[in-house]
């Protein structure tokens, strides 16, 4: 619509490979004559002016005090130096909240992205203070719209690009696989481990799927007194993917098992392409 968009974001990700594919980015468009101790590197990207943060991990409650103070300056220069109409943004960290109270003193709209339930009965500033908040689901506009005070607008989440659907012409040669995306307390483990049992027991050629992207699936299962060799059928546990075509072309079934407040879930999206 021909606005310019400025990025402030670091490495952080759901997973290791978001993480090293950030990194990836990072040496990508670093200037290599500019000694290796630089911390920032901003370039255009799809049309985003971008200032990527390097940081030593991949995991948010993990940031070092330098790294979330190299964030920190790097978004308030950017106030500083453009007629800035309004931020976007989420999370509730200190490091977010400092941001979010400095746009409010700069009379800068602010914009809350609202797409999960862990904000619901917690003092937020975002919740007191957004003037505007985007969400992805009538579902999560209702769970939070007593909290309130501003108009809630959903929008979609949406596909980066629209899958091939080559891998899914002939279906009699997919096997029978079910795919569970994040297997976590919250996303349905439990339910999970239930279902491979069930099939373990009838004997069935039904195979297990779990892409563990956040590395839980381990501290998950010790939580209920399980090892991985106490499971009998056949769960294979695969790390984050990035071409959701490799994946989906092998899978028959998608399982949402959540027992937490779900919003707009991609994966349905992605599996009905």
């Amino acid at each position: 619509m021909g606005h310019k968009v400025f990025v402030v974001c670091s490495c952080i990700s759901d997973s290791k490979e978001g993480y090293e594919k950030s990194l990836y980015l990072w040496d990508k468009f670093s200037n290599k004559e500019i000694p290796k101790k630089k911390f920032i590197n901003r370039f255009v990207f799809n049309n985003l002016h971008i200032s990527l943060v390097k940081t030593r991990s991949w995991q948010r409650n993990l940031l070092n005090s330098d790294e979330e103070e190299n964030i920190y300056k790097e978004a308030i220069n950017l106030m500083n130096m453009l007629k800035m109409d309004f931020l976007i943004g989420w999370g509730n960290l200190l490091l977010e909240e400092s941001i979010f109270k400095e746009a409010t003193r700069k009379r800068i709209k602010i914009c809350f992205y609202l797409v999960n339930p862990t904000y619901k009965g917690k003092k937020t500033y975002m919740l007191d203070n957004a003037d505007l908040v985007l969400t992805d689901s009538k579902a999560t506009r209702d769970l939070y719209k007593s909290d309130l005070n501003c108009q809630i607008h959903i929008l979609s989440k949406s596909l980066e690009k629209k899958p091939s659907q080559t891998s899914l012409n002939i279906l009699s040669k997919v096997p029978k696989n079910c795919l569970l995306v994040n297997p976590s307390l919250e996303k349905g483990l439990e339910p999970f481990l239930d279902l491979s049992e069930y099939f373990y027991q009838q004997k069935s050629d039904i195979s297990f799927l779990c892409i563990d992207g956040r590395n839980q699936f381990k501290k998950d299962l010790r939580y209920l007194n399980l090892d991985e060799s106490d499971i009998k059928n056949k769960i294979f546990k695969l790390p984050a993917v990035d071409d959701i075509n490799d994946l989906f072309s092998n899978i028959k079934i998608l399982l949402l098992l959540s027992i937490w407040h779900e919003s707009g879930s991609r994966l349905i999206l992605e599996a009905y392409c």
